[in-house]
């Protein structure tokens, strides 16, 4: 009887975090359709203004602060979205003195039994920016293809790959 308790409770734990997990309305943002390709993201970022585009077939960062300005190639379609906190802000995450702007971008196929293919805030791939020593570059990994969701924040293993990967 306790085992059956057991297990029990251990399912509705599991499927209640699941629905928490994959609620967009928790997040603070009710879905949407997928962003126009063309549209531009903007963030502000240690003194620069960002912004997010796909001027071509994939997402660029560009960065400005008045004396320094520049463009950084991702190697994701569009749309490009940058990761979020739960208010909707941009997030940046730290690791040991480096910074890392996450994007996600590509729209997936729509999978009825996959509900985050059909979230307006994910995408295909997820890819990297460090900011380290004032300069802007592109980390080396990319994750995907897979379905990775602005919304939902990075776990610091996937900070930990973008950075060291």
């Amino acid at each position: 009887m306790n085992r059956f308790l057991l297990i029990a409770g251990l399912a509705v734990v599991l499927l209640g975090g699941g629905l928490f997990y994959l609620s967009p309305a928790q997040q603070g943002e009710q879905p949407v359709k997928p962003e126009d390709p063309e549209r531009v993201e903007k963030a502000a970022f240690n003194g620069f203004d960002l912004s997010l585009s796909a001027p071509g077939e994939t997402c660029r960062l560009h960065f400005e602060n008045g004396q320094v300005s520049g463009d950084v190639d991702l190697s994701l379609p569009p749309p490009c979205r940058f990761m979020r906190d739960a208010e909707g802000r941009p997030q940046f995450y730290s690791e040991n003195g480096r910074q890392l702007i996450a994007v996600v971008g590509g729209v997936p196929a729509e999978d009825p039994i996959d509900p985050l293919t059909m979230r307006p805030d994910c995408g295909i791939g997820l890819a990297g920016i460090e900011f380290s020593d004032g300069t802007f570059t592109a980390t080396d990994y990319t994750m995907g293809p897979g379905v990775f969701c602005a919304l939902m924040g990075l776990e610091q293993r996937e900070i930990w790959l973008l950075l060291n990967g």
